[in-house]
């Protein structure tokens, strides 16, 4: 007797969540992430303003590795403030000067403006929550599980410290892709510091 359709897709449907789910839980935690010389100053989410400020959007040092393969043309752990802030807009070139400006309205939300040059090119908006003296940021999720044709899932995590004036960002990947033709990882943590731009 064949299987019913509806009872195919609930199968479906629960091995999908569960694939979902044991991703999730496979991701590397942003605990114990920097080393021992970046002392991050506790914010408690009733200062939420603390975090405020205009930083420089090339890191000044990272920690940390994230692995990507095939082995990328560029350095995967050089990664700009607007890249781990989750920027997607292309009509900025890398090599440009640029700054990026945080604005917290809440303790949940904060406006994210990019500059180059001083001209305001993009803004967005930042949702998360204080936790041990930081501000995580509501995590990057994409999943499409069309197997076995087209497959990708990540996870990305972030969350934001402050070390004196700085923008300390700790930032951990989790992905995989595939089509037909190939596919390619990324995957890691480190720990990135952002200089004060202070007009």
């Amino acid at each position: 007797m064949p299987i019913p359709i509806a009872e195919i897709v609930v199968k479906i449907g629960r091995l999908i969540a569960l694939l979902f789910v044991l991703i999730t839980l496979g991701c590397q935690s942003l605990r114990n992430l920097h080393p021992e010389t970046i002392t991050i100053d506790p914010i408690e989410k009733s200062d939420y303003t603390k975090l405020n400020g205009r930083y420089c959007d090339e890191q000044d040092t990272v920690f940390g590795h994230i692995r990507q393969y095939p082995k990328p043309a560029s350095q995967p752990n050089e990664r700009s403030l607007a890249r781990r802030l989750f920027f997607v807009h292309k009509d900025w070139h890398e090599s440009e000067e640029k700054m990026v400006e945080l604005t917290f309205t809440s303790h949940k939300k904060a406006t994210v403006c990019l500059y180059q040059y001083d001209s305001l090119i993009y803004t967005k908006y930042l949702r998360g929550k204080f936790k041990n003296g930081y501000f995580y940021v509501r995590p990057k999720i994409l999943f499409i599980p069309f197997f076995p044709i087209f497959y990708v899932h990540r996870f990305e995590r972030v969350r934001l410290g402050k070390m004196g004036q700085d923008l300390v960002i700790d930032h951990s990947v989790c992905s995989t892709g595939f089509a037909l033709l190939g596919g390619g990882s990324n995957n890691g943590r480190n720990t990135a510091v952002y200089r004060s731009n202070k007009k």
